[in-house]
Order: C-alpha cells, then sequence, then structure tokens
C-alpha cells in the first residue's frame, strides 16, 4: 500500500503530461482507491455480498466527494477557481472526519459504516497534508504532516480496519481465529 502511495502521489504532483483538470480527476480517483485500500479489511467482513459493496461505495464516495468543498469555498462552480484556493476549507480536516463518521455510526447505527466514513475521509486529509496544506486539525491549525506520519496513518487505518469486527473486540475476533485455525489443523496434523 505504501508503495501505490508513494508511486500515485509523485505522478499526481508532477503532472508529466495532460493539463491540470485531467490530473485533479485522476488525484480524485486516487483519493478514492486509498480509501478502499485502508477500509479493505473492513469492508471484507461484510457478511452479505451486497453490504461489502454498500461500504465500499460509501469508502469511495466520502473520500472523492470530500472535494466538492472547494468549490463552495470558491463560491464557483468554475474548476480554476476550485483548484485556486489559497488554503483548503476547514472540512479537510480530521476534525470534520471525526465528526461525520460519528454522526454515519449513530444515524445509521451501524459501526462499520461510521469507521468506513472516518477512515475515507482520514485518508484523504492526510494525504492533502502531506502533498501540500489541510487544516488537519482544525480549528488547532496545524497544516502539513511529513511524509513519514502520512504514511504511519495509512498504515494505522489500515491496522485498525484489520481488527475491526463490528460488535466484538480484536483480541477476541484474534482468538476466534486462532482457535477455527488449530481446529483445521489439528486432524491433519494427526495425519503427520
Amino acid at each position: 500500500m505504501l508503495v501505490f502511495l508513494s508511486c500515485a502521489d509523485r505522478i499526481v504532483v508532477r503532472r508529466p503530461f495532460l493539463g491540470r483538470p485531467f490530473w485533479a480527476v485522476i488525484d480524485v480517483l486516487v483519493h478514492g482507491a486509498v480509501a478502499l485500500a485502508v477500509t479493505g479489511p473492513c469492508i471484507r467482513r461484510a457478511t452479505r455480498g451486497k453490504r461489502a459493496l454498500a461500504l465500499s461505495g460509501l469508502a469511495f464516495l466520502s473520500a472523492t466527494v470530500l472535494d466538492l468543498d472547494h468549490f463552495v469555498a470558491a463560491g464557483s462552480l468554475d474548476l480554476h477557481a476550485a483548484l485556486s484556493l489559497a488554503a483548503r476549507p476547514p472540512t479537510h480536516s480530521l476534525t470534520f472526519a471525526l465528526l461525520l463518521g460519528t454522526a454515519t455510526s449513530l444515524l445509521s447505527r451501524d459501526r462499520a459504516a461510521g469507521w468506513v466514513v472516518f477512515a475515507a475521509l482520514a485518508s484523504h486529509v492526510l494525504r492533502d497534508a502531506a502533498m501540500g496544506t489541510a487544516p488537519v486539525l482544525w480549528p488547532l491549525g496545524a497544516d502539513a504532516v511529513p511524509r513519514w506520519l502520512y504514511g504511519c496513518g495509512e498504515l494505522g487505518l489500515l491496522l485498525v480496519s484489520c481488527g475491526w469486527v463490528p460488535g466484538g473486540s480484536p483480541a477476541s475476533r484474534g482468538r476466534r481465529e486462532l482457535q477455527e485455525l488449530l481446529t483445521i489443523a489439528a486432524p491433519r496434523a494427526h495425519v503427520l
């Protein structure tokens, strides 16, 4: 995942060909891909195909739709105006991600959906803060994060998604998986 992030970010920042609008679209798609990557383990645990598809859509949309705030802040639907803002709006913050993730969890009564929204938005904010500036801890004022912290943050989101089991703790899930593995491996061990 870290290799993907690094390669995608270098290409988007350098914009080797075509115009800025093309790379703005690619940047939005990379935000969606990163959100799917960090929430993938949580989504994979969905018990039904439709639920996994819904959570995937929620992660991708949460990460990509966030950039609509540029148009709101610019007060225009003009792409050049939206891309020429002096700073990203306050919605590009972990504060906003936490509020929206919590609201999603409470309103939907679905902790996994709340986590997916938070992680997708947080991945977007961290990426923007590492590639330029974003009001990461709005209203406290941190505007950028070093690339190493960005990588650690994305990896942290992924690790939390790996341990996420709605209705259970990561420790109990780990014990259940170990018991299942031992149950499956035990008959084979006797054969050897």
